[in-house]
């Protein structure tokens, strides 16, 4: 077998927040008594430390009151949800101090997996420039659209990456030896 491991990206892609009922920034301004026009600049300002690891969740919307701005809050939740125990290896931005795309969390995954790049596919929905990161890391990158061609707008195809319209679609980029695996009848 070509491919000794996928890797998936999980928002978009293993799960989807739309449809769902999410703390937007708006209901937290109101929740705070803050303005959100002078809250948003703040709040941006630290998305990046938010998102590897630098500041906590807490600590950003602190931060924003007390200047009016993958984070720590989303990690509790992926810990408890029940597809965690599926996977050999779990890379969360926030505990790694490392973010999609930069090449170095898909070196991460493939140090700890212990394969080379030509040994993996990312498959994931392409936000973030996600495809273009693995990519960029000798990974074969696989567009998921099952989520994104739900959208209210849909997202397109992008150029010079493989299409999944399925999950189970995935399988045809593993290759001959991939197992075979029927579809559920519910």
């Amino acid at each position: 077998m070509r491919y000794k491991a996928v890797v998936f990206d999980l928002f978009e892609t293993l799960i989807t927040e739309w449809g769902h009922k999410k703390y937007t920034k708006w209901e937290m301004c109101a929740d705070l008594g803050a303005d959100k026009v002078a809250f948003d600049p703040f709040w941006e300002e630290k998305e990046e430390e938010r998102y590897i690891g630098k500041i906590s969740f807490e600590d950003s919307i602190l931060y924003a009151c007390e200047l009016s701005n993958c984070s720590s809050e989303e990690v509790t939740v992926i810990r408890e949800s029940e597809l965690y125990q599926y996977f050999d290896e779990v890379i969360l931005s926030f505990e790694v101090g490392m973010k999609k795309p930069d090449a170095c969390i898909y070196e991460e995954a493939l140090r700890r997996l212990g394969i080379m790049p030509d040994e993996c596919i990312f498959v994931g929905d392409g936000g973030s420039r996600e495809l273009e990161g693995a990519k960029s890391a000798g990974i074969k990158a696989v567009q998921a659209k099952w989520y994104t061609d739900q959208f209210p707008v849909k997202r397109e195809s992008m150029e010079g990456f493989s299409i999944a319209l399925r999950p189970m679609d995935v399988m045809e980029f593993i290759g001959d030896e991939a197992v075979d695996i029927e579809p559920s009848k519910e």
